[in-house]
């Protein structure tokens, strides 16, 4: 930790020793300012230890509601401002679809997204309950890295919020995150061998998104969006082929972003032939979702003109100056 102490004046003579003399304060660097404030209300404490355990760790503010008390959600939605209402459906009192509906009939939190856990599945959830473009839904029992892909989405975090989360998770010990919905390895690992990687003057880089992720995941679901990201994972790996072994296919970030970082040879004309399978998929899944918004494929590239990459940073600012790859 870098600290500063006050600066004390010399006397007029030194001493041929000096004392060791301790600094009058420290003053620690401030700490960085959270990734996003989470309000989180559940009515079992086990449960909501697991969230304030794991959430911070990946730079979370997280503030739970006692009990899970839903009068007192809604006031700390007021007083707290959240960035994001992660709340159990089930408990005494008001529940977690009451609770949604009066935020959004409210014109101060209707903006605010909300994350709600439940044991059914998500299509009776919705059905039963309170839908609403800014509520997604979380079956039980769920891990960790499904609880943090849904976070992530709701939130729409930016390239900087994610990278402070690949910082802080940076040592956290066992395995590295795995994207739930694809099973691709995540940024951290990307961050662990970006730069050898990239150490080869032929390396070569594709990312592909969906540009409208979020107005698919309104309009269609979240089972049907996550289908839809999942088909472009196989997609990939499919265009791929036998290549896909020399090459690394990973998220290089906590959302739906997909990257492949490989020798150039290998990765020549991929975007054509995943653009070709990925939109026939699409256009299946879509089929019978009249009048929602079909899945917009962005594509990137970057190559070894840019240079060695030594950082996230460096990696995504190269591949967000590239231009669009025509479909």
């Amino acid at each position: 930790m870098v600290t500063s102490a006050i600066t004390m004046a010399e006397p007029a003579t030194q001493p041929a020793i000096q004392p060791t003399v301790a600094p009058l304060a420290l003053r620690p660097l401030p700490e960085p300012p959270a990734v996003a404030r989470l309000l989180v209300s559940d009515d079992d404490p086990g449960i909501e230890r697991a969230y304030t355990f794991l959430l911070p760790h990946y730079g979370f503010e997280v503030m739970t509601v006692p009990h899970g008390d839903g009068s007192r959600t809604l006031e700390l939605c007021h007083s707290y401002c959240p960035d994001l209402l992660i709340s159990d459906v089930n408990k005494p009192g008001l529940n977690g679809h009451e609770i949604a509906a009066c935020l959004h009939n409210d014109q101060t939190t209707a903006h605010l997204p909300v994350l709600l856990a439940t044991a059914m599945d998500e299509g009776l959830e919705r059905r039963r309950g309170y839908s609403a473009s800014r509520v997604d839904y979380m079956v039980k029992p769920f891990g960790f890295e499904q609880l943090l892909y849904r976070v992530v989405t709701q939130l729409g975090l930016s390239r900087e919020s994610q990278e402070q989360m690949v910082a802080f998770s940076a040592s956290l010990p066992g395995a590295p995150y795995r994207h739930p919905v694809t099973g691709i390895a995540g940024p951290q690992v990307l961050a662990n061998a970006l730069e050898h990687l990239t150490a080869s003057p032929c390396w070569a880089a594709y990312t592909f998104s969906l540009a409208n992720f979020h107005m698919v995941l309104a309009g269609l679901g979240r089972t049907a969006a996550d289908e839809v990201l999942l088909r472009l994972s196989l997609a990939i790996r499919a265009a791929l082929g036998p290549a896909a072994r020399d090459v690394a296919l990973i998220h290089p970030s906590f959302d739906a972003r997909i990257a492949v970082v490989g020798p150039a040879p290998l990765l020549h004309g991929l975007h054509q032939r995943v653009a070709a399978r990925f939109l026939r998929d699409a256009e299946r899944l879509t089929a019978s979702a009249l009048g929602q918004p079909l899945p917009q494929l962005t594509m990137r590239f970057v190559d070894a003109t840019a240079g060695p990459m030594h950082t996230l940073r460096q990696f995504w600012q190269a591949i967000e100056s590239a231009e669009r790859l025509p479909i």
